[in-house]
């Protein structure tokens, strides 16, 4: 089998997966410190930028904030019900067959409304394309960029549901096993 037809094929099945098991980029809460790379911006927001820049793209997708002392990685939720779907007048926002929705730049003409309606401030506008962009989860990737190059354990590629078992797995054992027993 030729090495694109074995690339191609993983990539579908690393897709069908993650749609399959939902698989999302989710933030650990008071995981983040802001970590600074070597370029002077967190390292997930470098390993973003690196991807993206293979794509043809100047830009990264995650933006690291910080408030009361607190970092808070922003990017695209890919929201279950996503409102920048609904709000684009053109079609150019859809979910693929990964699951994510992502943006075909053909159809965008940068009305912004997509921009507008997201809950999180995860969509930014390029100004030189005139189109709007969003994380798109890195599905062709079997771990995303920004999850492996957080070495905080912040941002994580995991199941909702995976994430909060594990949650109350940790609340339980915090609160009722002896302290050393794990």
């Amino acid at each position: 089998m030729p090495e694109n037809a074995v690339k191609s094929s993983r990539r579908q099945m690393l897709s069908d997966t993650l749609k399959e098991y939902g698989r999302e980029i989710l933030v650990v809460p008071g995981k983040c410190d802001g970590c600074g790379g070597s370029a002077g911006s967190p390292d997930c927001v470098e390993a973003c930028r690196a991807v993206n820049k293979r794509k043809g793209v100047e830009a990264s997708m995650i933006t690291v904030r910080e408030h009361n002392d607190t970092f808070i990685p922003i990017f695209c939720r890919n929201c279950s019900h996503a409102p920048c779907v609904s709000a684009c007048m053109t079609g150019a926002r859809n979910r693929r067959d990964s699951g994510w929705v992502e943006t075909d730049d053909s159809r965008c003409v940068g009305c912004w409304m997509c921009i507008m309606v997201c809950p999180f401030g995860a969509i930014k506008r390029d100004g030189e394309e005139h189109t709007a962009r969003k994380c798109d989860g890195c599905t062709s990737e079997e771990i995303p960029p920004c999850v492996s190059a957080c070495k905080q354990g912040a941002l994580k590629q995991i199941s909702a549901n995976e994430f909060t078992h594990n949650i109350r797995l940790n609340s339980a054992a915090r609160h009722f096993l002896p302290a050393g027993i794990k």
